[in-house]
């Protein structure tokens, strides 16, 4: 798997036990968490997952300004 943002891409090492224990998250949810190890080795960069999460995003309530 790999996960992007804007500035790079990581590749993730999923062993199967892990692939397993997860598979329901990583194939339903659009965004996703994970938790690891980061591997690097002649600048090739891996993270070595041990857990995926599904982040809570919190959006704040802002009441709206009414200009007349």
């Amino acid at each position: 798997m790999t996960l992007e943002d804007e500035t790079s891409f990581l590749n993730l090492i999923i062993w199967p036990n892990i692939c397993r224990k997860y598979s329901f998250l990583i194939k339903m949810v659009s965004f996703i968490g994970t938790t690891g190890i980061l591997q690097i080795q002649h600048e090739v960069v891996h993270l070595i997952v041990k857990q995926f999460w599904e982040p809570k995003l919190t959006i704040p309530s802002i009441q709206s300004r009414n200009f007349h």
